[in-house]
């Protein structure tokens, strides 16, 4: 489904992004 290629997306970019911007790695190696 389209949401989940949005959430698989969204996970790779927060597990790569998310300590440059401060985010929270919500779903990521938790």
């Amino acid at each position: 489904m389209l949401v989940e290629t949005i959430g698989l997306w969204y996970r790779i970019l927060v597990a790569r992004y998310g300590e440059e911007a401060g985010m929270p790695r919500e779903g990521v190696g938790a």
